[in-house]
């Protein structure tokens, strides 16, 4: 159960990882544009 639960855990934390990094992304590329 607890394994599960850290298993979630980063899931979730690379997910946002992931969409912050998106963001970052198309946010730095409006500004040089």
């Amino acid at each position: 159960m607890l394994l599960n639960g850290w298993v979630e855990l980063e899931w979730s934390f690379l997910l946002l990882n992931l969409l912050l990094r998106f963001h970052f992304v198309s946010f730095w590329r409006e500004r040089h544009n």
